[in-house]
């Protein structure tokens, strides 16, 4: 079963004992999701590429523009470019190793190096690394996180929205300190079983074999 944004309201609902929404709104559920699925795109990112054709010259490559196109998704690194990108020709022929990926003032940018200066109508492909999907979460048109990690993104989403609840109540009128203390606690309890499944999966194969140095880890992700 594909994972949805409703069927993982409905699923973050239940651990959270509210299933008719009557104290969770979408908003807070769905702000959750995004966290939970951040932690776990932390572990394992979601690989996937996209291409260009340059509209001018020079080797600093601007890509915001590709992803406010709208056919990307924010990338926090590339893995690897063919340049200049010939779909004739052998890929292996086409790769090129020479580049580095950086950030300037929020803005993601590819700088080209080598002999040869990236021109206009030039092709270029790439692999890069970014946040998971969830179909219907922000307009994606697809999930990406494998089936297999939905009871995690689950845990996670609960333990957050949890958490930031129990900060709300006080303002509610009628409300009591021992209310917010017991949410807090269980979500906290919730939030250390969801960081305990996280470091069991950093120890997996499939997240053994993730490129290193694509990010910073949180304390509790420490070797």
């Amino acid at each position: 079963m594909t994972l949805t944004l409703a069927s993982l309201r409905s699923s973050i609902r239940l651990i959270l004992g509210d299933p008719s929404a009557a104290r969770y709104s979408n908003d807070s559920i769905d702000d959750a999701i995004r966290r939970a699925l951040t932690d776990i795109s932390r572990i394992i990112p979601n690989l996937t590429s996209g291409s260009l054709t340059l509209s001018s010259p020079g080797r600093d490559i601007d890509l915001s523009l590709w992803e406010g196109s709208g056919e990307g998704l924010p990338i926090h690194a590339i893995v690897s470019i063919r340049f200049p990108h010939d779909e004739s020709a052998d890929p292996e022929s086409t790769y090129h190793d020479a580049f580095y990926f950086y950030t300037s003032s929020g803005s993601p940018f590819l700088y080209i190096q080598g002999s040869r200066i990236p021109q206009s109508g030039d092709k270029i492909s790439f692999e890069y690394i970014t946040t998971h999907t969830i179909q219907n979460l922000d307009s994606a048109a697809q999930t990406t996180l494998p089936e297999h990690l939905a009871y995690l993104l689950t845990t996670g989403a609960a333990a957050y929205a949890a958490i930031f609840r129990s900060s709300q109540i006080s303002e509610y009128q009628g409300s009591r300190a021992s209310d917010m203390n017991q949410l807090y606690q269980w979500g906290n309890q919730l939030m250390t079983n969801f960081r305990g499944m996280l470091a069991d999966l950093k120890t997996t194969p499939i997240a053994q074999n993730r490129l290193p140095g694509l990010w910073r880890l949180d304390q509790w992700d420490a070797d």
